[in-house]
Formats: structure tokens, C-alpha cells, sequence
């Protein structure tokens, strides 16, 4: 993973920390994705856009186990 790339969070993340979304939610969640901004060696740190658990256009940081990459950036 890298800057520029395109990620979403694994569905292990919301089952652990969101199991108070709802079906609709969690549906939008799924389809949430984020663009990694930033690096350092024990974060990543994405923003987000439309995400119901962390909101819209949030940076946050996450460990490489909590994200998947849907695309990568050249």
C-alpha cells in the first residue's frame, strides 16, 4: 500500500468495532472507500468519503491489517 491508493476496510474491522450499524449501514459501509494520504511506519492514514462509521471526507489513521486495496495509484 502505498499514497494514492485506493482502499476500503476489511469487513473483519466493522464486525469488531460497528456492530451497531444496521443492515442499510453496514451495506454503505461495504462500499466505502478512501485514498491513503499519508504513510508512516505504523500508520495509514486514509480519507474517507461517505463512510457511516467514521463520516465524510475524515482523515484517520489505520494499521495495514484493517485495509484492503481496491486500487491501486501508478
Amino acid at each position: 500500500m502505498k499514497v494514492g491508493d485506493l482502499v476500503r476496510l476489511v469487513p473483519e474491522h466493522y464486525k469488531k468495532y460497528a456492530d451497531w450499524l444496521n443492515e442499510e449501514q453496514m451495506a454503505i459501509a461495504n462500499n466505502s472507500f478512501g485514498i491513503i494520504t499519508n504513510v508512516n511506519p505504523n500508520y495509514y492514514f486514509v480519507r474517507w468519503f461517505d463512510n457511516p462509521l467514521y463520516g465524510n471526507e475524515k482523515y484517520l489513521a489505520h494499521h495495514s491489517h484493517e485495509l484492503e486495496v481496491v486500487s491501486e495509484s501508478r
